[in-house]
């Protein structure tokens, strides 16, 4: 898994009518990479896959092209030996730290964002964490939700639920069926920092987990949606 900023084309209704090109937007994506290429004209890495995490279209294809200086993430999760004597060789050139496996959950810092792997939340992981905010944009994170959103309630680690992180994707394609103006769809977006801020305040008030209080902030949401089509 190869995850990094990149361009992708905004899909549109003249593209399927006309097949014109939509607008480049930029966005962060995860891709399982089935080849890469390395151009030395360029010092460009081109990494080709399928898209597994990402604001939309995933399981689509789609090529991350890295440059020098540019940021991103590796997962991995079987590294033979000259990999790892390379991965040393770069850390010592770049000054950096290379995390292999799942000596990551022993880390001391701030934040934890699982942006790729399901499930990578879990009694033993949970144990080993030493991090005061979780927050990223894998799926499914919690392996159980109900044990495992307690566990980091217990231990005071604050939980930003996945499909409220991702919650982007979601009201973009909400604004293609709907038709609703990119703007207002920006604007919902960036609305997203106000809904974590009070899923947080619901779960601190009721004691109650961070997932729960987001199904709860939905329901009501739903509940009162309902009632105001039917009076």
């Amino acid at each position: 898994m190869v995850r990094a900023l990149t361009e992708r084309r905004e899909a549109t209704q003249s593209d399927r009518i006309r097949k014109e090109r939509g607008k480049k937007q930029k966005m962060k994506l995860t891709i399982e990479v089935k080849n890469v290429e390395y151009q030395s004209f360029g010092q460009r890495l081109r990494c080709h896959g399928v898209i597994a995490v990402g604001e939309r279209d995933q399981g689509s294809h789609h090529t991350l092209i890295l440059e020098p200086g540019d940021d991103f993430d590796i997962g991995k999760s079987n590294w033979l030996n000259h990999h790892k004597k390379r991965l040393k060789e770069v850390a010592q050139q770049f000054n950096a730290e290379i995390v292999i496996g799942d000596a990551i959950y022993d880390l001391d810092m701030d934040i934890y964002a699982p942006c790729a792997l399901g499930a990578t939340l879990n009694p033993e992981t949970i144990a080993r964490l030493n991090c005061a905010i979780i927050s990223g944009s894998a799926n499914n994170q919690l392996a159980d939700e109900n044990r495992d959103g307690q566990l980091l309630l217990e231990k005071g680690i604050i939980y930003a639920p996945d499909f409220l992180i991702n919650a982007g994707g979601i009201i973009n394609v909400y604004r293609e069926l709907k038709g609703y103006s990119k703007e207002e769809s920006i604007r919902k977006t960036e609305n997203i920092y106000n809904t974590t801020l009070e899923i947080f305040k619901h779960s601190d008030k009721e004691n109650i987990t961070t997932h729960r209080a987001a199904f709860n902030i939905a329901q009501n949401r739903i509940d009162n949606y309902k009632k105001e089509r039917n009076s």
